[in-house]
């Protein structure tokens, strides 16, 4: 289901309004909370950690980090006690420059409470005949958001899906690709803790 989600019928939503429908779902939404990652760039550039990056300044963006990005992402995930998050983040190798940051903020996710898992690309190949697997969330397995970008990784809104059956088809898909995935702490020990800084050569951090 998930490799033809983009033919399914959905409720478009610009920025502004993907938002305003999103957080009160958010809010109120118990269970778990499904976030599937797929893209290997996205543009960040309301974070201060990212724009450093994309700066080239790697120290400052990992200080940042260290500093109240961690406390904002312990707000965040103490602010839904009610709602246990869990990624699947969908990783190609080597890794750009985002995917080697965003590994950074993974640590403090963890941290704070978010379970997240790794999968290989090589393992979805089969599902991307024809495009990447989409960006998606879920709240209380009945709504279902496809994120939408940019090629260049720029955040364009979303689709609202709220068909049941699809919603609950995705959510199956996603928790199996759970199932079979990498727990976060060991594949950072192995594949990012000891990568030297990235290499940012082009505006949107892609490497």
């Amino acid at each position: 289901m998930l490799e033809s989600l983009a033919e399914v019928i959905g409720v478009p939503l610009d920025e502004d309004e993907y938002l305003d429908d999103f957080w009160p779902r958010f809010q109120k939404a118990r269970g778990i909370c499904w976030k599937l990652e797929r893209r290997p760039v996205f543009l960040s550039p309301e974070v201060a950690s990212w724009v450093a990056l994309d700066e080239g300044d790697w120290n400052r963006s990992l200080a940042i980090m260290d500093g109240p990005m961690r406390q904002a992402i312990a707000d965040d995930l103490a602010s839904t006690p009610a709602l246990e998050r869990r990624r699947v983040r969908i990783v190609e190798h080597p890794l750009t420059p985002y995917l080697q940051w965003e590994m950074q903020v993974f640590r403090h996710r963890t941290l704070a409470g978010e379970r997240i898992r790794i999968l290989d690309a090589a393992r979805v190949a089969p599902l991307e005949t024809r495009r990447l697997l989409p960006e998606v969330l879920t709240l209380d397995d009945t709504v279902l958001y496809e994120v939408l970008y940019a090629p260049d990784g720029e955040y364009r809104g979303a689709r609202r899906v709220d068909d049941p059956v699809v919603v609950r088809a995705c959510v199956g898909e996603i928790a199996r690709m759970y199932d079979h995935a990498e727990d976060f702490r060991p594949f950072f020990a192995r594949e990012v803790a000891m990568l030297p800084p990235p290499a940012v050569t082009g505006a949107n951090s892609g490497g």
